[in-house]
């Protein structure tokens, strides 16, 4: 083979790179065009759906609501969020001071402490005209605690409950049946 026959040879080589160069950039712009033509057009968006398997809490109908006028004005701590409220079977036999049976209780959470929270409704600063006073309880600490105390407006006479831990305080009103 001669030095002519070699050029002419590579020559036809880089021919073929460039014509399948040129095949395949018209390929991929008529892909380009035809998908990107309609532009009104809407394509689905899928968003992927995550199952997680957990227990079913098992809360009764209407368990997780309630109307403030149950509560007859009485005030609701302002940084707790409202856990439950249920209606407890009568009382029978004997009974410690801190049972709530024969009354509908009423369950708020909040992360302030058992000062935070007992100061809130033994000093009235909702302004509601409730007093709450007296009780009893025990005192490890704003985080450690429990009590109960009674609050009273006009003919009105509601038990409520704190009970604090390292996290959270629980606060329970209890409304006796009518």
């Amino acid at each position: 083979m001669g030095v002519n026959q070699n050029i002419i040879l590579n020559q036809r080589g880089n021919v073929m790179i460039i014509l399948g160069l040129i095949i395949l950039i018209s390929i991929v712009g008529v892909g380009v065009y035809h998908f990107g033509a309609n532009k009104n057009q809407k394509i689905p968006q899928l968003t992927p759906t995550i199952k997680v398997s957990s227990p079913t809490p098992t809360i009764q109908p209407g368990a997780n609501e309630y109307s403030p006028n149950e509560l007859n004005s009485f005030p609701v701590y302002p940084q707790a969020s409202f856990l439950n409220k249920e209606k407890q079977p009568p009382c029978e036999g004997e009974v410690s001071g801190f049972s709530t049976c024969g009354s509908t209780t009423y369950t708020w959470q909040t992360k302030d402490d058992y000062d935070q929270v007992s100061s809130w409704y033994r000093e009235d600063k909702s302004n509601t005209d409730w007093k709450c006073s007296g009780g009893a309880g025990s005192y490890d600490g704003p985080r450690s605690a429990s009590g109960k105390t009674t609050c009273r407006k006009d003919s009105l006479v509601y038990d409520l409950s704190f009970f604090a831990d390292s996290a959270k305080t629980e606060i329970t009103l209890q409304i006796p049946y009518r």
